[in-house]
């Protein structure tokens, strides 16, 4: 039961705003917990959302999918086919 941790940073001076970001689950075994840290490009390594998942939801997925919206000055995620829980 091992904890496994993916990072994603926000680059929208880069991606359209509809880009779908993904995050690689092809190793999370059914008995781990999946951590999904996000950042933003303008702060490196300064998390803005944590989410963790149970690997036996992505156990047998290669990849789960969000996008990332703006409003005003806050950023919005929103899971595509799955539902982390938002720790941060």
């Amino acid at each position: 039961m091992a904890i496994a941790v993916r990072s994603r940073t926000l680059r929208p001076s880069t991606r359209k705003p509809s880009s779908i970001y993904k995050i690689n689950t092809e190793d999370v075994g059914a008995k781990d917990t999946l951590r999904i840290e996000i950042d933003h490009e303008d702060n490196p390594g300064i998390i803005l959302f944590l989410f963790e998942l149970p690997g036996s939801e992505v156990a047998n997925k290669d990849s789960i999918h969000f996008k990332a919206n703006k409003i005003g000055s806050n950023w919005e995620i929103t899971w595509l086919g799955s539902n982390p829980r938002r720790i941060t």
